[in-house]
């Protein structure tokens, strides 16, 4: 199924902040996904990477801070741990990965 005619809209995304070695877990709708990372990526002096994204709404988002609570720095951004990673191996969702492949090169790469 392409990107274009699925009907949910909202993901939780994983960025990864080389530098601090944090993950920053976030929400936006996919189609503002691109711009939401070219405006994170314009903010920071490192280079960011889009470690992952599911699908999932603020309350997901939310959850997932919650869950992840021990290894929280500031805000939404968490230390880099096994089990953080392991859950965006787990729950990475490539239906969507046409699109951020589009998308996402636009804004990281500036």
């Amino acid at each position: 199924m392409l990107y274009r005619e699925m009907k949910v809209d909202s993901v939780v995304y994983f960025l990864l902040d080389p530098t601090s070695k944090a993950i920053k877990i976030g929400n936006s709708n996919l189609m503002g996904l691109s711009k939401r990372l070219g405006t994170l990526q314009t903010a920071s002096s490192s280079t960011l990477s889009l470690l992952g994204v599911v699908w999932g709404s603020m309350d997901q988002e939310r959850s997932l801070h919650e869950h992840f609570k021990e290894y929280h720095i500031r805000g939404e951004w968490f230390h880099c741990t096994d089990e953080i990673l392991s859950y965006i191996r787990e729950n990475w969702d490539f239906t969507i990965q046409e699109y951020l492949d589009e998308q996402t090169k636009k804004f990281m790469n500036q």
